[in-house]
Parts: C-alpha cells; sequence; structure tokens
C-alpha cells in the first residue's frame, strides 16, 4: 500500500484491486494510467469526450510517446487533466511525466 499512497490524492478512489496494486509500475505513467482507466471501464473515446483532449494525443499518453507534444506544458496539461479523471494524482502524474520525458 506504501506505493499507492504516493501514486494517489487522498482524494482519489483508488482505480485498482488490492491484489492490481502489486501489479502496477508506478514509475511508468503510460501503462499506468491506461490500467486505471481500464479498471473503471472508460474507453480512450470517453476520457477524449470528457477532457477535450484528441485521441492523437491520448494514445501517445499510454504509449509513452512525448515526442509528440508541441510543448512540455501542453503534455503536462493533458496528462493531468488524465490522471484526474481516472482518479490518480495529477501531481504524481505531471512529476513522473517530467521524469519520463526528462523535463525540469
Amino acid at each position: 500500500m506504501y506505493h499507492a499512497q504516493l501514486a494517489y490524492s487522498e482524494d482519489a478512489v483508488l482505480p485498482f484491486g488490492q491484489d492490481e496494486i502489486a501489479q502496477v509500475d508506478l514509475s511508468r505513467l503510460g501503462p499506468t494510467l491506461k490500467r486505471a482507466r481500464e479498471a473503471k471501464r472508460l474507453t480512450l473515446e470517453d476520457v477524449a469526450a470528457t477532457t477535450r483532449i484528441s485521441l492523437r494525443y491520448l494514445t501517445a499518453i499510454e504509449n509513452s510517446r512525448f515526442d509528440t507534444f508541441v510543448g512540455a506544458v501542453y503534455a503536462i496539461g493533458f496528462v493531468r487533466a488524465y490522471a484526474r479523471m481516472v482518479g490518480m494524482s495529477e501531481k504524481w502524474a505531471a512529476d513522473t511525466l517530467r521524469a519520463e520525458a526528462g523535463w525540469r
């Protein structure tokens, strides 16, 4: 449960069952967000419709293709919105994105 405390905000509902937490690699942004989305039974189209983020960018996030984004500001904003929708910490998502993409 220690990892879950790092990744989830206090008010967020845990999108994973207790037995699934050990299978989640919280150092990988895209796969973790994808698993959280699937745990909530949402499609990428659902996320796109609610967040108004293009499927192109959502797919890039899930596949860790951060070179798709024009700038870091857009990527961070999209990742924060995606994380919020699937019940994950926006801060964790932004920090993990910066680490994975090599941004400060």
